[in-house]
């Protein structure tokens, strides 16, 4: 369905000649992605094969999101559909180039028409994208770049294996001069509420599609976000 043969990849080189070159590409770039766990998950599990550790870029955008945000009662979200609303070509749909230039041309068409910051951080509120969680230690990257707990029971662990954990930061106070007040920052328990908004919410499983390459993209997320901070 994506149009490749076998006679295309026949002696071509497998992804391990090119793992440490995209590793250092990701690692330093703005990141964007039409359904981004989706693509994540499979370079996470390529890369781990060949000994290195998701490159966890400076920003990681999601134009699933931005569609839903900007046409919010669209019927579908797919990139071929996004596309189409801003006018956007997309010929040879699911070829990697095709796709990835048509992904970039929709993000930029939303950036201009939405006045988005020209600032990392400010880019990344308004992507409403993961970024970096803030300086302080709740949470943090460890040597190999991972996510982890910063401190309590969980302390050195991957966040993404323990979500009731960190959803419990949000929530979590302590008693300090006679009066209760949030144990963590409310800049680490909105980065903590966005996180489990966009990874640990979960996507709704992909359905059997058809041949048009309208057919294929994101279906509609099956989670909820987390509602209450102050």
């Amino acid at each position: 369905m994506s149009g490749i043969r076998d006679e295309d990849v026949a002696g071509k080189p497998g992804f391990a000649a090119h793992a440490e070159a995209i590793h250092r590409l990701l690692g330093g770039a703005i990141t964007v992605a039409h359904n981004y766990p989706f693509d994540q998950r499979f370079l996470s599990a390529e890369l781990k094969l060949c000994g290195l550790k998701w490159p966890a870029p400076p920003a990681e955008i999601d134009t699933v999101d931005l569609s839903r945000r900007f046409f919010p009662d669209a019927r579908g979200h797919k990139l071929g559909e996004l596309c189409a609303r801003l006018e956007i070509p997309l010929i040879g749909a699911h070829r990697a180039t095709n796709d990835a230039e048509a992904c970039g041309r929709a993000f930029l068409a939303l950036a201009q028409r939405h006045d988005a910051p020209a600032d990392v951080e400010g880019l990344i509120d308004w992507a409403d994208a993961v970024g970096e969680p803030p300086a302080g230690g709740d949470v943090r990257r460890n040597e190999d770049r991972v996510l982890v707990f910063g401190e309590g029971r969980y302390a050195g662990e991957p966040i993404d294996e323990h979500p009731d954990a960190l959803g419990a930061m949000l929530f979590a106070r302590e008693r300090v001069d006679g009066a209760w007040r949030f144990r963590h920052t409310e800049s680490v328990r909105r980065w903590v509420e966005r996180w489990l908004r966009i990874r640990a919410s979960g996507r709704a499983a992909q359905g059997l599609k058809g041949f048009g390459p309208m057919e294929w993209g994101i279906d509609p997320p099956a989670g909820v976000g987390v509602a209450g901070l102050p």
